[in-house]
């Protein structure tokens, strides 16, 4: 028995050394296939990512030409403004907000913007606690929009069947929108949403898209009658001196954007997706019997820019609305930003370069290479 187990032992021990020696005795060329193949099968993993992401930026050449550059200097002028409107019954408050005039510069890398904007109308008066900050990402494939907008003190209402003097009246009111939207773009080769919204491409030839996005946003309306004038107070003797209505809003959009090549390097883009969104109530509704509602939403966005790939200038116009409504009360809250816009393009990609450009500088291998 123990020969057995020894003679087993034995055997075992020679197929291992078997192996090991053969393994090392492979040759340079064998050795060097082996790595080949390890190389090969890892560039192929690594290919198929890069092939997964370069799908977000992939363009055909013949309708939109891509940014020759790395970095962009711009200064840009901000117009906001906001109309809202409450109608339950035979009485309808429409209000609108002052509009916020803002400027200030803004410096990119490729696609990414960053600035800051100083609100111009509020110089020498008595400073509103507006806030409004908006993110926008246009990609060629995908982009999104994100913003926080709270807009008080400055708006301004009309009365409307109210039995109240006509005329107009402030304060009392304020709004908070806080949301998200992302968005595909179907054919984003031939047809670029950046070529009119962040300037980084430059569209040849005319084209549009099917776009198909999804939003989840939140709304929260308070108005304070004890705020209002004396001759609302009369007439609203009893009433409850404050009034909130909140609800999200999950929406799914479908629309189409087209962009026009009016001539060499200048665009007129036009970008329409109408939404059908569920409205959920929550909080402290004014009507306790509000409910959910499926209504209609839409966003609108429309561009005119002319780009040469070296400067740039032109107008950009994106409006959101969105609507509320049930057998007794109607919201609708629209508002809408305009910016004028002016800049250039420096630092030119290694690929774009020709020989006279590609210089060994300091600052261009930081910056650029």
């Amino acid at each position: 028995m123990k020969l057995m187990k020894g003679l087993l032992g034995f055997i075992i021990l020679a197929f291992f050394s078997i192996g090991t020696s053969a393994q090392d005795s492979l040759s340079v060329a064998e050795r060097g296939s082996v790595v080949a193949a390890d190389t090969v099968a890892k560039t192929k993993k690594r290919n198929f990512i890069l092939r997964f992401i370069d799908k977000f930026s992939d363009l055909d050449t013949n309708y939109v030409e891509p940014n020759h550059y790395n970095w962009a200097l711009m200064l840009q002028n901000t117009n906001t403004c906001e109309w809202f409107s409450v109608k339950s019954g035979d009485s309808k408050l429409p209000m609108v907000s002052d509009p916020a005039v803002k400027l200030g510069p803004f410096f990119g890398y490729r696609w990414l913007f960053f600035g800051y904007t100083f609100q111009l109308n509020d110089c020498g008066k008595k400073k509103t606690n507006r806030t409004e900050t908006e993110l926008r990402l246009y990609g060629s494939m995908m982009g999104c929009d994100l913003l926080y907008r709270y807009t008080g003190e400055d708006f301004k209402w009309r009365t409307n069947g109210m039995g109240m003097p006509q005329g107009e009246y402030s304060g009392g009111a304020s709004i908070t929108t806080i949301g998200g939207h992302l968005y595909y773009v179907f054919n984003h080769r031939r047809f670029s949403l950046p070529s009119l919204f962040s300037q980084s491409t430059v569209q040849k030839r005319s084209s549009g898209s099917v776009i198909l996005g999804a939003s989840i946003t939140s709304h929260k309306f308070s108005l304070s009658i004890k705020d209002w004038p004396k001759e609302a107070e009369e007439v609203l003797k009893g009433e409850d001196k404050d009034h909130d209505f909140s609800f999200m809003d999950y929406a799914i959009s479908v629309g189409y954007g087209y962009n026009f090549v009016l001539r060499k390097n200048l665009m007129l883009g036009v970008c329409l997706t109408p939404a059908v969104g569920y409205k959920h109530t929550y909080g402290n509704p004014t009507n306790s019997n509000a409910g959910n509602k499926i209504n209609f939403d839409f966003i609108g966005r429309a561009a005119l820019v002319w780009n040469n790939n070296k400067y740039f200038a032109g107008l950009s116009l994106v409006v959101h609305s969105y609507h509320f409504a049930n057998d007794e009360i109607q919201i609708n809250d629209t508002f809408g930003t305009l910016n004028l816009f002016v800049g250039l393009n420096f630092f030119k990609r290694k690929e774009y370069r020709d020989e006279s450009e590609r210089s060994h500088s300091i600052l261009r291998k930081i910056f650029v290479d």
